[in-house]
């Protein structure tokens, strides 16, 4: 068991090392100039109006997101905080991703497709990029976890859980709703 949280620990190393490198360095395309636009007006945003004003013109997917990383702007605002931001829950869909994994297969093999999940290239692109992307990777893995855990204990916990994080997902990407009515169709079933 120690060596299991060694060897996470160690995988995670490796997924800041993989993430940092050119992570301050790369121009930003469009929709990155966009989402940093949309948090910088988000960030001070305190009303349901606000929000809507900060993103309703220039983004179509939900506020929560941009929200989230706007308020870590209060700590230091400057892009490389975005950037950190998104590189943190980049950090958090991998550890995310040991836990469901752990729930499905014993600890090598668990250990083994979570450093399989922290080498994927576009992981590592998405870890790298100030869009929702990364985070809706973080949401749908606590959800098929807390799903998985419901169906097994059938407890009102794991049922509270993922609906939060449905819900959650649910204002972060539009296409959640697709996921969501997929994982109900199969937990059903």
């Amino acid at each position: 068991m120690k060596k299991t949280y060694i060897l996470l620990v160690l995988i995670l190393l490796l997924a800041v090392v993989l993430r940092a490198e050119n992570l301050f360095i790369k121009d930003h395309g469009t929709d990155e100039k966009r989402s940093i636009e949309i948090i910088n007006n988000m960030k001070d945003a305190n009303s349901i109006k606000e929000i809507k004003d900060g993103i309703i013109e220039k983004e179509i997917n939900p506020p929560l997101y941009f929200l989230i990383v706007g308020k870590f702007l209060k700590i230091k605002d400057s892009v490389k905080t975005m950037k950190i931001v998104t590189l943190i829950i980049g950090l958090l869909s991998i550890f995310s991703f040991y836990l469901l994994s752990r729930s499905l297969f014993n600890e090598k093999i668990s250990i083994l497709a979570t450093l399989l999940y922290t080498i994927n290239p576009l992981h590592v692109a998405f870890s790298q990029h100030i869009r929702a992307y990364i985070f809706i990777f973080l949401i749908f893995n606590l959800s098929m976890y807390f799903n998985l855990r419901y169906l097994r204990k059938n407890d009102n916990k794991s049922l509270i859980f993922l609906t939060i994080t449905n819900i959650l997902a649910m204002y972060v990407h539009y296409f959640a709703i697709l996921f969501i009515m997929g994982q109900g169709i199969t937990t059903f079933i």
